[in-house]
């Protein structure tokens, strides 16, 4: 933790006083894009990170420190509002803003929806930027494509262009993520994960990068890792749903209404009356199960040993929402039973 906290002061040493943004030397994700001083792309990968390391300092007992930690984060979301949202077009954030107040905007796909999936896009900012992105030509060729304009030598370090027309997976997973947070299970399903899982099945290793009609850029590293790792997080986390913290383990389906999740060592046998889970972990965790019975009363068992304690019963939200306290490990299973 004394490592991480370091990493976390050295970002937090980035932030300008004045602007409270952080102020950055080059791109976050697509290392050869020239993109500087107050960015959207890195401050809202910044404000996910301070919002989980703050639960990791909650898991810590460094309940002052997780304050101060949200506390930034909000003020970084305030400011990004502010100060890169593109009050012309009112559908994105802008690229960058220099402390001169010149700005570069390139309709960024990659940091727009890092925005919305980070929730630093308010409701209707988020719906306002999911249009504007679904309304490109190349965006989901294959999830998902990195910019509107293109980025030409000039706007590249050394004249590199090699990422300026391509499909990348790391952008598809916050397209994921964002797709959840505002309930658009069709895009997800069928402009995002489902081709790819079907171009997994076809050829079994995936290029490096997509051309914007959707197929393998041949020219870019064969069986790379990327695509397939995006396929994998985004089945487990969103499509099924099963997201494990430090603090807490929620297990929220996005679109299916029972399966049979086993893989490497994560179990969860998932239906709106019963649940069964048997995961990795140390120690209680509050679990949050979604898409259960409303208002149904249910009955929880934990078995493998004394360290398997679990809350003998609750109740489900109006919303079909669960909650309850149990000891997670690979040792205890967690039977979660309507009646």
């Amino acid at each position: 933790m004394p490592t991480l906290r370091s990493s976390v002061n050295f970002l937090l040493g980035l932030i300008d006083p004045g602007w409270h943004l952080l102020y950055c030397p080059g791109s976050l994700m697509i290392d050869v894009f020239i993109r500087q001083q107050f960015t959207s792309d890195s401050n809202a990968m910044m404000v996910g990170l301070l919002r989980e390391f703050a639960e990791a300092e909650i898991f810590m007992g460094n309940s002052t420190g997780a304050s101060k930690l949200n506390a930034i984060a909000d003020t970084i979301v305030s400011q990004m509002n502010a100060l890169l949202w593109n009050t012309t077009a009112n559908d994105h954030y802008l690229t960058q803003r220099d402390t001169n107040n010149v700005t570069r905007d390139f309709v960024d796909y990659d940091s727009n929806l890092i925005a919305v999936a980070t929730f630093v896009a308010p409701p209707d900012s988020a719906a306002a930027i999911l249009r504007r992105v679904d309304a490109g030509r190349c965006t989901h060729g294959r999830a998902t494509f990195v910019s509107e304009l293109y980025y030409g030598p000039q706007d590249c370090f050394n004249g590199n262009v090699g990422d300026s027309w391509c499909s990348m997976a790391r952008i598809g997973l916050f397209d994921s993520y964002a797709r959840k947070r505002v309930g658009d299970q069709a895009t997800f399903d069928n402009l995002i994960l489902n081709p790819l899982r079907e171009d997994l099945i076809q050829y079994t290793w995936l290029r490096e990068r997509y051309y914007c009609d959707g197929t393998q850029e041949l020219n870019r590293t064969f069986a790379y890792f990327e695509y397939p790792a995006f396929i994998s997080i985004a089945e487990r986390e969103v499509r099924y749903g099963i997201n494990q913290g430090l603090n807490k383990l929620e297990i929220s389906p996005f679109g299916p209404a029972s399966y049979a999740f086993h893989v490497g060592n994560v179990n969860v046998d998932y239906s709106a009356s019963r649940v069964v889970i048997n995961v990795p972990g140390s120690g209680a965790r509050s679990v949050i199960i979604d898409g259960l019975t409303a208002s149904a009363h249910y009955t929880i068992q934990s078995s493998g040993g004394a360290a398997c304690t679990a809350d003998a019963s609750a109740t489900a939200s109006a919303s079909g929402t669960l909650t309850f306290t149990a000891a997670v490990s690979e040792d205890c299973t967690i039977d979660v039973t309507q009646g």
